[in-house]
């Protein structure tokens, strides 16, 4: 049971502090800028629609034979509902440590998935992230940075023989931008039926360039399914 000598010091502290924000009050929490608040309205709209169950989980064409790539796994929430329904191979990649080592405990007793601890890239590299829960990005500041490894995705598509990918999935906090423009240029956007991809507009300062860039380059082998732009847009090779 706590003092009173405790509860008393305790009073007299949040007393000396409201007489302080008298005198000297905080400053207000800053105004959310246009940008984040174009963001939040697009959010909205995908909440009220249940977007992840009705478009991107709904839209899933996959058998037990399919291949799914989970770029950004993350928790491996993809991965796991993916499995729970088709049963089919999952291939999860995760650069953060501090991400994929919870992964690995949790999933590697499961021939059909594989959990690799890089990303891929257009080029093979090493890389520094920012550590932030999902918002974890190359390109965002932050105080607990951790060392990531990046691998050319043209270089891991012929070491693994990878033929065909039904789905993949990119949420990956703006390497979407390099890793998209490198299956386009290589060609190897044609082994890809399916892309589901997150872009960010808060990375790069010409993300919306680079965006569109890359939306013409789909549109060459690729239909859009479904699009709530800067949140998900899916397209199915044609």
């Amino acid at each position: 049971m706590p003092s009173l000598f405790g509860r008393g010091f305790r009073k007299v502290g949040r007393g000396f502090q409201r007489l302080g924000n008298l005198i000297d009050p905080p400053a207000p929490p800053p105004a959310p800028t246009p940008q984040q608040l174009d963001r939040q309205a697009r959010l909205d709209k995908w909440y009220a629609i249940d977007g992840d169950q009705t478009l991107r989980l709904a839209s899933l064409d996959l058998t037990p034979d399919s291949l799914v790539f989970d770029l950004g796994g993350y928790d491996a929430s993809f991965t796991a509902e993916v499995f729970a329904r088709f049963a089919c191979p999952v291939w999860l990649f995760e650069p953060c440590r501090s991400f994929f080592d919870p992964i690995q405990k949790r999933l590697h007793r499961n021939p059909r998935l594989r959990l690799f601890p890089f990303g891929l890239a257009g080029s093979t590299r090493t890389e520094r992230v920012a550590i932030n829960a999902a918002g974890t990005s190359m390109f965002r500041p932050g105080e607990q940075t951790e060392p990531i490894e990046l691998v050319r995705a043209a270089d891991f598509f012929d070491r693994e023989a990878v033929a065909e990918v039904h789905m993949m999935k990119v949420n990956i906090e703006g390497g979407e931008y390099e890793l998209l423009d490198h299956l386009i240029e290589t060609g190897l956007i044609r082994r890809v039926r399916d892309v589901q991809v997150q872009f960010h507009d808060d990375v790069l300062p010409d993300a919306d360039r680079r965006m569109r860039a890359i939306q013409e380059g789909l549109a060459k082998t690729h239909t859009l399914l479904w699009q709530h732009e800067w949140i998900w847009e899916c397209w199915r090779r044609t």
